[in-house]
């Protein structure tokens, strides 16, 4: 566990109980958003891995054909598809003043949630589905690591460790971060 992560987790552990729903709730995002990082990458991985016939643009039509490379691409977009779209009904359904009444969604309406946050679309070319990858990367790193406690690297690559709240955070002791962090936010408050 990054020393980002397990900050994440003291500070979650310090401000609400153990077992009470925002606990639960918490880390429950943070599983789902460690799904989505982990998709992003093979899909990051999967976009740029051809020899001839890209796999997004016009190569995008050889996802239909079992075994190719395109086609575990689709199938992997399906699932950042999916959570991004329960993340947006989810919040949708708290921000609703009767709780969650919002009836059932249609595909069509489905399909505008998952691309709440960039388009995915296969078809696109290499570069502007790279650039929506990583928006969505962003956003799930923000939720499993705290905005400001992750940077992209040269490669682009997401690296973790920078403390919660862009708080240097000590290796040992994650209890001190996260006291730090509260503190921070009590002066604010005051």
């Amino acid at each position: 566990m990054t020393n980002s992560v397990a900050a994440t987790f003291a500070l979650t552990a310090r401000l609400f109980p153990p077992n009470s729903k925002e606990a639960k709730q918490q880390e429950l995002a943070i599983q789902k958003g460690n799904v989505v990082l982990d998709d992003v990458q093979t899909a990051k991985k999967l976009a740029k891995d051809y020899q001839t016939i890209p796999n997004t643009g016009a190569g995008s039509l050889l996802r239909f054909v079992p075994g190719t490379t395109a086609h575990d691409l689709d199938k992997t977009l399906d699932s950042i598809r999916a959570n991004v779209s329960f993340d947006q009904l989810n919040a949708m359904r708290q921000a609703s003043p009767t709780g969650g009444a919002l009836g059932n969604v249609s595909n069509q309406e489905n399909t505008k949630l998952e691309a709440a946050l960039g388009s995915l679309e296969q078809s696109q070319s290499e570069a502007q589905f790279l650039r929506n990858l990583e928006r969505v990367e962003s956003i799930y790193a923000d939720i499993v690591h705290g905005e400001g406690n992750w940077r992209r690297n040269e490669a682009g690559q997401i690296e973790v460790g920078f403390g919660i709240g862009g708080q240097s955070a000590p290796a040992g002791d994650m209890n001190s971060a996260a006291d730090a962090l509260i503190a921070k936010y009590q002066k604010g408050a005051q």
